[in-house]
Formats: structure tokens, C-alpha cells, sequence
């Protein structure tokens, strides 16, 4: 009888110190890498649960890097397209100022080589490119966009190569972003024709044709205004966007860290409490191996 209780006692203190020391060994490794799932046994679900947040993650840094690409592409179209403003807008005072009955030849032969500067800006403006890709261009990003047409020193035509097709980037879990304005957009015949127009009028010395490039070139001033409004909006949308995925990744982030990462105040707690136990059991096995069972007889 006796024999049977003093084996049960000898197989529990040796399960005992079993069960410890593995407490401590997992422990020891939880605080000593800061992480408390190193194996699929560990804990599959929450495994599983760090797994899934850790796409979500990799699909934000994505859709950050996208968001700075667009943000890239609407810079530089805001600034193609405010030049285009600028230019018209010249264009515009001086056709005001050349409709004047007071105003020469001169002045306005003056005014026409002027407005050929322009048009010659405004179409090598529209020939800008990002990362080696027009951005005007729609979809053909290897074709530049504009091309002019010359005769005796003057432009007399600027061609459009492009299409008018637009590209989106995913920018977030559930919506795209539609990045690019292309040059049918804001058509050449509104744009450019107004200016070679106004230039041809200017050159001729003909006044009176003056006004009706006015009212053209106020048509090409609202088009190309209409676009700036649509890059900005775009702009507006891609900050909320990237605002909202910093927020959503500080949340994945710490959701990650409390479904992996060792709690290391608590760790080093449950740590001293097992050590405490495994000495413990260590010396009572000692003292149940010393005995003797014939002392008991």
C-alpha cells in the first residue's frame, strides 16, 4: 500500500517539474524574442488572426505607395495645367488690349510673336513628363502628346497624339483612383487653336477678328479650369484616403501586436511564479529520493 502511494507521489513531483520546466523554457523564449507564437501548435487561431492582419497590412503600404505615385501624377498635371491657365489667360489680356483701335501694327505684330512664345511654352508644358511617362497623353504614356506644325517661323498647328483614355489605381480596400487627365480632355481645338487664332488676327492686323478669339479663348480657360478642379478634388480625396489608411494601420498594428507579442510585464510575472514552483518541486524530489522506505517499516 505503501509502495503504491510513494510511486504516485515520486511520478507527480516529476510531472510537476516536467510541466514547469516547459512553462519556463516557453516563457523564457516568449520575453528573450518578445513574441509568444512561434509554432502553428502555439495558438492556431490566433495565428491565423496575426496572418490575415499582416495582409492587411502589406495591402496598406500598397495603397500608400499608389496614393504617392497619384498624388505624384496630379502634381505635376496641376502644374501643366495652371501654365496652360497662365498662358491663356495672357493670351487673353492681350487680345483685350490689341482690339484697342488705338493700337498699331506694330504692336500687334509685337503682340502675335508673344503669343507664338506662348503657344510654343504651352505645348512643350504639355510634354511633360513623370518617371519618363506623359502625363497627358491618356493611356499612350510613351507618345508625346503634342507636336507643332511651323510655316515661316509661326506655328500653324499643334496635333494631338494621345488618346482619351483614363488609368485608376487601387488607392484603398473598396475604391479606386481615376490618376490622370488626358490631353482630349481639354482639347487642342480650344487651347491651342484659340492662340494661333489670336496670332494669325494679331499678324494680320485685323481688329475686328479679335473679339471672337475672346470669347474662344474664355471657352479654353474655363475647359482647362474645369480640369484644375477635378486634379484638386482628386488631391482632397487622395489625403482623406491616406489619412484613413494611417489610422486603420496604427489599429492593425497594435491588434498584431496584442495577438503575437509578448506581454512582457506579465511574462516575467507568470516567469518567477513558475521558477518559484519548479525550485520548489526540485527540492521535494530531492527529499522524497532520500527516503528510505524501509525507515517505514
Amino acid at each position: 500500500m505503501y509502495r503504491v502511494s510513494f510511486n504516485n507521489t515520486y511520478d507527480r513531483l516529476l510531472q510537476q517539474i516536467n510541466n514547469g520546466k516547459y512553462h519556463i523554457d516557453r516563457l523564457t523564449d516568449d520575453i528573450s524574442s518578445g513574441r509568444k507564437i512561434h509554432t502553428l501548435s502555439d495558438d492556431p487561431v490566433a495565428l491565423n488572426d496575426s496572418l490575415s492582419i499582416k495582409r492587411s497590412l502589406s495591402s496598406i503600404e500598397q495603397f500608400k505607395k499608389n496614393i504617392g505615385f497619384a498624388k505624384d501624377w496630379l502634381a505635376e498635371t496641376e502644374t501643366v495645367l495652371t501654365q496652360m491657365n497662365n498662358g491663356l489667360t495672357r493670351g487673353r489680356e492681350l487680345a483685350v488690349q490689341m482690339a484697342n483701335v488705338t493700337e498699331t501694327a506694330e504692336t500687334r505684330e509685337a503682340a502675335a510673336e508673344e503669343v507664338d512664345q506662348i503657344i510654343r511654352h504651352l505645348v512643350a508644358m504639355g510634354n511633360t513628363t513623370l518617371n519618363n511617362r506623359y502625363i497627358l497623353s491618356g493611356q499612350l504614356t510613351s507618345t508625346a502628346p503634342y507636336t507643332i506644325t511651323e510655316s515661316g517661323g509661326l506655328v500653324t498647328a499643334v496635333t494631338y497624339h494621345g488618346d482619351g483614355n483614363h488609368f485608376s489605381i487601387p488607392t484603398n480596400f473598396d475604391s479606386n483612383t481615376e490618376v490622370n487627365i488626358a490631353g482630349s480632355d481639354i482639347p487642342g481645338s480650344d487651347v491651342f487653336n484659340s492662340l494661333i487664332n489670336l496670332r494669325t488676327a494679331l499678324s494680320n492686323n485685323q481688329p475686328d477678328q479679335v473679339p471672337t478669339q475672346i470669347g474662344n479663348l474664355d471657352t479654353a480657360l474655363q475647359k482647362v479650369n474645369t480640369q484644375i478642379g477635378k486634379v484638386g478634388s482628386r488631391m482632397n480625396s487622395l489625403e482623406a484616403k491616406e489619412s484613413a489608411l494611417e489610422s486603420i494601420g496604427i489599429d492593425k498594428q497594435t491588434l498584431l501586436s496584442d495577438t503575437v507579442d509578448t506581454d512582457i510585464a506579465s511574462a516575467i510575472s507568470d516567469l518567477n511564479k513558475y521558477q518559484t514552483a519548479f525550485e520548489a518541486s526540485l527540492k521535494l524530489l530531492s527529499t522524497v529520493k532520500d527516503l528510505n522506505i524501509m525507515n517505514y517499516i
